[in-house]
């Protein structure tokens, strides 16, 4: 593309001075600006092209001179261009400047300045031809404004809101630098429930909420899918922190109407701090992020502070994550059994299937730990099928009595959304030649809260194939109750919190009570959890439990 400076011809220096009389055509019709003016910087002669640029009329630019119309902050770098022109260092001179127009706009130009001499080789004026770009840096500016925002929320974004932490950590700034990081429980469910285009409507007014929570000066950014980012700075800042994530959770219990129904949300909040000037931006986030991460594990919709010693248990999930992926290979993995009997016979009627992992260097490892990070870690369907596929292989070993012992897995939310899992237990109890009268599954009160729809047809089609069903932990979660009399179960199990509690009084009984009657209502059997005394046994058995499971009634142990 030509320069604009190629638009003029080459001209003796008396006819340059009069270009605009010598080529009225090119003066008049130039599509760039041009503009004669005296050396020091006085209008003489613009083009209609200058003129229009800048919205006035050719008499009134001469009234003025390039400086008038030059925005402040490029004056300086003009005159010292200017200057080194008239002393002999340059022929001439190209520079980016922003002129100002009549109405006050910004023009951004590139502007080619010649040092025009009279017939006796004299500095007589300068003539500068001037090119409009202010359409190409506008939109500049607004590519890197979108690469840089969040085009849903309109918030900055990821990027935007790392360069801005840098920033602020560079800087060296009085007070701590404090970050929250926001991670909307359960989305994935509102998601599904309410549609896609409601859920980018949640995040919106979730956003709404989050910034009405903040001062002049805090930032919140979107940093990714259902994660919101907030950075505070200066004196007090973790207070204000822990006042902004108090704030966001005050409003969060408010429902938010969408499609014509009340949603129902919550956060869980990371937040971390850094106090020395020029801190690591990275490792600030990798502190936020672990608080987060503890913030879910603690049972979601609260705040967790940063602390050094969840680094170290950072490092040791992490081990356990990367070892739990070598267990699935190498048959680290095993099932121990644990009866559940009829309390009326203390016959062995079933057993669950718990899940233990053989470590061999850190020996047996808690369920309870390696679990969460199966679940966490998108190891869970694998975890699953494994259990269901040593569970029905199992069965078949205890033999082939249609009437002989069940066995109960437990499945998760994660394990029951996997779409191999009907696959894997047809394939095995066709493989296995096991009835499948004689498995069982367990699910929790919560697996049930957190999608209803898409937890009745898995179940559903578990017990078309005959498979038992049965609610864990009863009476610990409150949200299934509603939907009870429409799920496809067949028993209840109270949770041991509640079989414990029995010998504290009344109360306790009252509440052991009122889920078998419950559970007699609705036809189902009741197992109760956790049964590790006589006594315990007995009031059970007063009550008309029919079953019961605990270390009294039998250990968990391997097949022999």
């Amino acid at each position: 593309m030509s320069s604009p400076h190629s638009l003029l011809p080459s001209l003796p220096p008396t006819e340059t001075l009069g270009l605009h009389r010598a080529m009225p055509f090119v003066w008049e019709y130039a599509p760039v600006g041009m503009a004669m003016a005296t050396l020091d910087g006085h209008i003489e002669h613009a083009n209609p092209a200058f003129c229009q640029m800048l919205g006035y009329r050719e008499a009134e630019l001469r009234a003025l001179s390039w400086q008038d119309l030059t925005h402040p902050d490029d004056v300086a770098q003009n005159q010292a261009m200017d200057r080194r022109m008239l002393d002999g260092e340059l022929a001439w001179f190209e520079v980016a400047k922003r002129y100002l127009h009549r109405d006050g706009r910004e023009i951004h130009v590139q502007l080619r300045v010649t040092l025009v001499r009279d017939a006796q080789g004299q500095p007589a004026s300068l003539l500068g031809v001037v090119h409009d770009v202010t359409e190409h840096i506008q939109a500049r500016a607004r590519l890197l404004d979108a690469a840089l925002r969040d085009p849903l929320t309109g918030l900055p974004n990821r990027k935007s809101f790392l360069e801005h932490l840098r920033q602020v950590l560079a800087s060296g700034q009085e007070g701590d630098t404090a970050v929250l990081l926001l991670d909307l429980d359960h989305f994935k469910t509102i998601n599904e429930s309410v549609g896609h285009h409601q859920g980018d409507r949640f995040l919106c007014l979730v956003a709404e909420r989050i910034q009405g929570c903040l001062g002049q000066g805090h930032l919140l950014a979107r940093y990714g899918g259902d994660e919101f980012a907030v950075l505070v700075a200066g004196p007090g800042a973790v207070a204000t922190a822990r006042a902004i994530a108090a704030c966001i959770h005050r409003r969060m219990t408010s429902p938010m109407l969408l499609g014509g129904r009340d949603v129902y949300g919550s956060a869980s909040v990371g937040l971390a701090a850094a106090s020395t000037a020029g801190a690591d931006a990275d490792a600030l986030l990798r502190d936020v992020d672990t608080a987060l991460y503890r913030a879910k594990e603690l049972g979601r919709a609260r705040t967790v502070e940063f602390a050094a010693t969840m680094r170290a248990a950072l490092l040791e999930r992490h081990a356990l994550r990367h070892d739990l992926h070598k267990a699935l290979e190498r048959a680290q993995l095993g099932l121990h059994y644990q009866p559940i009997v009829d309390l009326g016979t203390d016959r062995v009627v079933g057993f669950e299937a718990l899940l233990r992992w053989h470590h061999p260097e850190r020996g047996l490892v808690p369920p309870d730990l390696f679990l969460p990070i199966a679940e966490q870690h998108g190891l869970s369907p694998a975890v699953g099928r494994f259990t269901l596929r040593t569970a029905i292989c199992d069965l078949a070993r205890m033999g082939d009595d249609p009437q002989g012992p069940t066995v109960a897995v437990n499945l998760s939310m994660r394990q029951l959304s996997d779409p191999g899992l009907l696959h894997c237990i047809d394939e095995q109890l066709v493989l296995w030649e096991v009835d499948p009268r004689r498995l069982r599954i367990e699910v929790t009160e919560q697996v049930m809260a957190d999608d209803l729809g898409q937890v009745l047809r898995v179940l559903q089609a578990l017990r078309d194939r005959g498979i038992g069903i049965s609610i864990d932990d009863f009476g610990t979660g409150v949200s299934s109750y509603a939907h009870l009399h429409r799920m496809p179960v067949d028993a209840l199990k109270i949770d041991k919190a509640f079989v414990a509690g029995m010998v504290d009084g009344e109360e306790g009984r009252a509440l052991v009570r009122s889920i078998l009657g419950l559970a007699r209502s609705l036809g189902l059997r009741a197992v109760a959890e956790g049964v590790e005394t006589e006594e315990q046994r007995a009031m059970l058995r007063e009550m008309g439990c029919e079953l019961g499971q605990g270390w009294l009634l039998g250990r968990p142990a391997p097949l022999p």
